[in-house]
């Protein structure tokens, strides 16, 4: 089952392996356990344990974690423990 973030995460962390995937663009450090979709395009500190869907265009000033992102993204600060659907 992978109707929560916890559960989603897990999953991808699975499929993923260790090392980064990113099919995508971004400005900013990706550690493990990152999935960059395609098309999509991330401007942050750093990401860690998050997958940002295909197309998504993402800017936080701060750190991305543990997070579930789609849409347009655009944020002060750290995001933590959120999916977010932007517009």
């Amino acid at each position: 089952d992978t109707g929560t973030l916890d559960s989603f995460l897990e999953t991808s962390r699975f499929l993923a392996g260790d090392a980064p995937v990113v099919a995508g663009q971004i400005s900013g450090d990706a550690s493990d356990h990152v999935v960059i979709g395609e098309g999509a395009d991330v401007a942050c500190g750093s990401i860690t344990d998050s997958v940002v869907l295909p197309g998504a265009k993402v800017k936080v000033s701060g750190s991305i974690r543990r997070c579930i992102i789609a849409g347009n993204v655009d944020r002060d600060g750290d995001i933590e423990n959120e999916i977010i659907y932007g517009e």
